[in-house]
């Protein structure tokens, strides 16, 4: 969406951008920031039904987020569930250098499946280890665009076949952010919280 393109930071406009712009090129062609963010948000609404029959059959791993992403964005961009191949980062966050993507997403999904996937844990414990998974997801930062989205959607479906729901919409973009960048310096107690708060029984 446009406001991720304002916050993130690229020490030069890239391939993924149009030519002295910051919005991303995309399929239908559309130039202006708020008319793409527009799409963008009708397009993956409309591809969510389909995105929440597919997870559920498929392991919780990093192949797993880029079905997701593809799903939700293969109307907007050619590159949909594709890693992306630029460097990121937002405000002193340094995301995960491209080259290093693959392998560090498999470690954290790696580590997650040797968890069992946190089946068996009480719910204060769960909501420690979602904080940490989250936090690593966060700092992968896998795809040049939606990665919160399809991150809370891939979150929702882990904690889903544990038997809890995440009620995303009483999490503010301001604790969202400062939750995420303490997680980023393994200060996990505010997302902890976080999950606390929003973890509900189905």
């Amino acid at each position: 969406m446009t406001d991720e393109n304002n916050l993130y930071w690229n020490s030069h406009s890239d391939a993924y951008q149009y030519p002295n712009s910051t919005v991303l090129r995309n399929i239908p062609g559309v130039t202006d920031g708020a008319e793409l963010e527009a799409l963008e948000l009708n397009a993956s609404t409309a591809r969510m039904p389909e995105a929440l029959v597919y997870i559920q059959s498929r392991p919780v791993d990093l192949a797993l987020w880029q079905d997701i992403h593809r799903i939700l964005f293969q109307d907007v961009y050619a590159w949909a569930g594709e890693l992306r191949s630029v460097q990121m980062s937002k405000g002193n966050t340094l995301f995960a250098h491209p080259e290093n993507i693959a392998s560090e997403g498999e470690r954290i999904f790696r580590e997650l499946a040797a968890e069992n996937a946190l089946a068996g844990q009480d719910k204060p414990e769960l909501c420690r280890r979602l904080a940490y998974y989250f936090s690593e997801g966060n700092a992968l930062h896998p795809f040049r665009e939606g990665n919160g989205r399809t991150q809370k959607l891939l979150f929702s479906e882990l904690v889903r076949r544990l038997g809890y729901r995440i009620d995303w919409k009483h999490l503010s973009p301001e604790e969202h952010l400062q939750s995420v960048i303490e997680g980023y310096h393994h200060r996990f107690d505010r997302l902890t919280a976080v999950f606390e708060r929003l973890l509900l029984e189905r």
